[in-house]
């Protein structure tokens, strides 16, 4: 489920500006080796999770964030090659920088990240209680409500009106 995420795109993008950063989902970043890492590290991009990001606004008291921002040099001096790519060395910085910079340990982060997960869990059950309640309801359907649906959600009428629009349209030659 890895995203397509541009390391490089973000470090052009913040031009002179001494930090960027990316933030997405945990469960988006890769586990275990890759690419991304490296990339991060390699242009001090940080790379936070949601949960990360929302432990901070909770604790945040005006302390100066710099060392998180500067994460990727930090890596980048005490790493060798071949585990510039280890997620658990990346998420392990990230976490020891954020729970020292909010003055708290790291049991409070994990505690915090069980429960981001727990939460996670248990959105998703109910989305999969959602769906497969939508499966059944599509499988009492008559063949024609059910193509009545299908026209409906692929917007097929809608784009015959938007064709019609254009070939009825009395062009100016």
């Amino acid at each position: 489920m890895q995203k397509d995420f541009k390391i490089k795109a973000l470090d052009d993008w913040r031009k002179e500006d001494a930090f960027a950063l990316l933030v997405a989902p945990l469960t988006q970043f890769p586990n275990k080796r890759s690419q991304i890492y490296e990339q991060a590290i390699e242009k001090n991009v940080t790379l936070l999770s949601y949960t990360h990001l929302n432990f901070l606004l909770e604790h945040y008291r005006k302390e100066d964030l710099t060392l998180l921002w500067e994460s990727g040099n930090k890596l980048k001096s005490v790493l060798n090659k071949n585990e510039l790519q280890d997620s658990a060395k990346y998420w392990n910085e990230i976490d020891r920088t954020v729970y020292g910079l909010m003055n708290k340990n790291l049991d409070q982060l994990k505690k915090y990240k069980q429960l981001e997960i727990k939460k996670t869990k248990t959105i998703g059950c109910e989305g999969i209680v959602f769906w497969q309640k939508k499966i059944e309801e599509f499988n009492t359907l008559s063949k024609e409500e059910a193509i009545k649906l299908l026209i409906k959600a692929e917007k097929i009428e809608e784009k015959i009106k938007t064709i019609q629009k254009v070939i009825n349209t009395k062009y100016v030659l």
